[in-house]
């Protein structure tokens, strides 16, 4: 949308008229146009933008057609060139018109895709952040090109850059106000109304988490081989059991073992012999060199398994990564899953001392601590559960689980809702759900 002056003048100018006679009375409408459009181009070639800006807005403004206002907008463009004496008047005219304007609005900001139209779009949204930039132009290099070229794709444009101005501008300043939320504040308590916490299939923890998983930050830590993918898995399983998604950042096992740790889970689970003689560890699972020792019956215990994790596994999604994966890919994946599927999951991170650094020349603490608050950023953003496991640092091996046992903790401690310790059984540790580890629960925050 090109910001013009609108005086409301009814004369046509002096310029365009003289011409106009010179080229004779009985001219008819077609014609006449033609005409000026041929003085407009010569106007052009010679460099005379200030004649043909005159000349247009002398015009009353129900006679200038696009085509008219795109051949104005190119001779304000062409003498607004910043390294020109009169650059600065020019911009300050148009920034003038936006000052006058009481309430900010839809400005569109289309502009010629070269230097001079970044420097024109840069000066004024520097001074008026509320401008909508547009992007370039569907055809050609300016907007009248592009209308000119393909009249109803440009209008989807302009009309797609509306939609997206109204759902991204800041709303009024006083509806920032607490006061002013209070409407907001009454519809999130009605939307969490009917979305209740999540069952982790613990009935203890559930317990000492008020209920279950809320939106948030989790982060579960324990000592390195204690079980914590082991037990995240469990409850991502019985999760998707209640047609949950979960989404899983592998970031040092694959895929396929951590489904096979599922299907070795559901071999021990059904497993009604003494001694879990049908059980079968994950390798046992995966290596099918063994499958043509197994008995009839140990493949059929087997299958079924497999058949049983099937039903519900169509609820869990893998993302397998590396040291190289950052945050920006897991909330890549995590946005995408969501336009892909309409469904919010349970994001899964394993574990959060491997995800990249977010600056190379920072500190193991101060990459955490950024990776930390951007997990709860996008959390709140997206309105998720984000369970995230953590390492413990070695001094905390033998000792009860604490905040300070957290590696690198400090992003930890102050970021995230709840901290969970996963510590093996002991005399001085409560037990929980009969398991062969407890979870002490050290931070949560209601």
């Amino acid at each position: 949308m090109y910001v013009l002056g609108s005086d409301g003048r009814k004369r046509v100018s002096q310029k365009i008229q003289g011409f106009l006679e010179k080229k004779g009375r009985n001219m008819d409408k077609k014609e006449r146009r033609q005409a000026l459009l041929e003085q407009i181009q010569r106007w052009h070639e010679q460099d005379e933008n200030q004649q043909i800006i005159d000349s247009i807005e002398g015009m009353p403004l129900d006679q200038r057609d696009y085509q008219l206002v795109g051949l104005l907008a190119r001779a304000y463009n062409n003498l607004a060139r910043p390294w020109r004496d009169d650059y600065r008047p020019l911009l300050e005219k148009a920034a003038a018109l936006l000052r006058a304007r009481e309430t900010p609005g839809a400005v569109l900001v289309v502009t010629d895709e070269d230097a001079a139209g970044d420097a024109w779009a840069s000066a004024l949204t520097e001074e008026f952040p509320w401008l909508y930039r547009c992007p370039p132009v569907p055809e050609g290099k300016d907007l009248n090109e592009s209308l000119t070229a393909d009249r109803e794709e440009t209008e989807r444009y302009l009309s797609a850059c509306l939609e997206d101005w109204r759902e991204h501008r800041p709303p009024p300043y006083g509806d920032l106000s607490a006061a002013g939320r209070m409407e907001a504040l009454e519809r999130y308590i009605e939307d969490r109304a009917v979305r209740p916490a999540l069952l982790t299939g613990f009935p203890s923890l559930d317990k000492a988490l008020d209920g279950g998983l809320y939106e948030g930050l989790y982060v579960l830590g324990a000592v390195s081989s204690l079980g914590k993918t082991a037990f995240c898995m469990q409850l991502a399983d019985q999760l998707a059991k209640q047609g949950r998604h979960v989404l899983i950042f592998s970031l040092e096992m694959s895929a396929f073992e951590l489904m096979a740790r599922s299907v070795s889970r559901e071999t021990f689970l059904a497993d009604g012999s003494r001694r879990k003689q049908l059980a079968k560890t994950v390798r046992g699972v995966l290596d099918g060199r063994r499958y043509v020792k197994y008995s009839r019956e140990e493949r059929r215990h087997l299958e079924e398994a497999k058949r049983r994790y099937a039903s519900y596994a169509g609820a869990v999604w893998f993302r397998e990564g590396d040291h190289e994966t950052g945050f920006e890919d897991i909330r890549r994946e995590t946005v995408r899953h969501i336009a892909e599927t309409g469904e919010r999951p349970v994001v899964l991170v394993d574990y959060l001392q491997i995800i990249a650094p977010a600056d190379v020349h920072f500190t193991d603490k101060q990459n955490l601590d950024r990776t930390v608050c951007a997990l709860k950023k996008l959390s709140r953003e997206q309105e998720l559960t984000i369970l995230a496991i953590s390492s413990f640092n070695r001094e905390n091996y033998n000792v009860e689980a604490t905040m300070s046992a957290f590696k690198e903790s400090g992003g930890i401690d102050y970021s995230a809702d709840v901290l969970m310790g996963l510590q093996a059984r002991g005399e001085r540790f409560r037990q929980l759900d009969g398991s062969g580890f407890d979870v002490e629960i050290t931070e949560n925050i209601f």
